[in-house]
């Protein structure tokens, strides 16, 4: 909008319009921020001011937040040290803990004293254990399943296998002492 061809009292009144917009609290920003972006190089306190104070605050908000997510990450990797540490000192050895942790991710252990125990477990199940004996005679095997005489019918076999055994112990075959 140009002046030229207004009116002295045209000026007049735009200057007045101008005026109260810049002097009324409800309408001074408003009337300050179009100034600043119809002329971006004018300094205006109220606006520069606070426009560089956020600008610092933000910069110094994202360092502090950059330095919490770097002191939560320590945290984390100082807390499964402690933990790992603790199992080494419960016995578990240093070549067992990436197993244990592995173990920790596959089956959704989330405590490390639990996990290690759980691989406890898995390894002593995975040793073969001797054959049992039974008053001094030793038992190879469990006797061969021939279900046909039964029709197929385990119950029947198991009946008929507790019936020798009784049997046995009866006759004196199978001592007990």
């Amino acid at each position: 909008m140009s002046l030229e061809g207004k009116s002295a009292e045209e000026i007049a009144a735009l200057a007045e319009l101008a005026q109260s917009l810049a002097s009324n609290p409800a309408t001074r920003m408003g009337f300050l921020n179009l100034t600043k972006k119809a002329n971006p190089g004018t300094h205006i306190p109220e606006i520069d001011i606070p426009n560089q104070i956020n600008t610092h605050f933000q910069a110094g908000l994202a360092r502090l937040g950059a330095l919490e997510r770097e002191n939560e990450q320590m945290k984390i990797q100082n807390s499964i040290l402690a933990k790992r540490q603790s199992l080494i000192e419960n016995g578990v050895s240093k070549k067992d803990i990436p197993e244990i942790e592995k173990l920790m991710l596959e089956k959704k252990i989330p405590d490390h004293e639990t996990a290690a125990e759980f691989y406890k477990m898995q390894q002593k199940s995975a040793i073969p254990t001797p054959a049992s004996t039974l008053a001094g005679n030793r038992v190879n095997h469990m006797p061969a399943m021939d279900l046909k005489p039964f029709n197929g019918n385990i119950n029947d076999w198991a009946r008929n296998a507790a019936s020798k055994a009784i049997d046995e112990i009866k006759a004196g075959q199978i001592k007990f002492s």
